[in-house]
């Protein structure tokens, strides 16, 4: 029997528990879906929502939902938020979770990267399938943001160490999202906390 997606979308939440704001509704359509399986355009933040999503319930399963956290990539770019907003929500995320390691797929326009958090090591972790450098805003954000956590666990306010693994290469202008939902998995999948550079 074949199941056709109809012109309704899917509606999904994106709980709490794994974004560490407000659950979230996701309504997935045929154009997400679309996305996925032409491979030829940019991946909305709706499907790296929901990939979120999938890695979690990966996280579950596997019982190390204490080593990974993950942050919402909408509540995270920069495109209508402030930054303040997105400051706090990461320091809340980051002392509210405990976790080893927190997943942040970030959209700055026309290209997402991938930047994993490591706020018991004081460590940041950057993936860019284009080999660029993190724009100033995300870092500054992030490194005060760090540099917080690091304060309330009555450590140093030292800036977090930053390391750029050799990362994938895209080949065209659209792929940006599936390496970040490759990394991501790989991430998950090898329950990797160290070791970056191998990544």
């Amino acid at each position: 029997m074949t199941t056709h997606l109809g012109p309704q979308p899917i509606k999904l939440i994106l709980k709490e528990e794994i974004i560490g704001r407000s659950d979230i509704s996701l309504f997935v359509g045929s154009e997400e879906i679309l996305e996925i399986c032409k491979g030829n355009q940019m991946l909305s933040a709706v499907v790296l929502q929901v990939w979120i999503m999938h890695l979690h319930g990966i996280c579950v399963r596997k019982d190390t939902t204490h080593l990974y956290g993950f942050f919402d990539p909408h509540t995270t770019q920069d495109v209508g938020n402030k930054r303040e907003d997105i400051q706090t929500y990461i320091m809340t995320q980051l002392s509210d979770g405990n976790k080893e390691c927190y997943l942040l797929p970030y959209y700055y326009p026309n290209h997402w990267q991938l930047f994993v958090l490591c706020p018991k090591k004081n460590l940041i972790v950057f993936l860019c399938s284009l080999g660029n450098k993190p724009k100033a805003n995300i870092k500054s954000t992030l490194d005060l943001a760090m540099q917080a956590h690091q304060m309330t666990k009555n450590k140093r306010n030292s800036k977090p160490k930053w390391i750029k693994p050799m990362s994938r290469m895209q080949r065209g202008s659209f792929e940006c999202g599936y390496y970040v939902m490759r990394h991501m998995s790989t991430i998950i999948s090898a329950s990797v906390v160290d070791s970056w550079m191998e990544v």
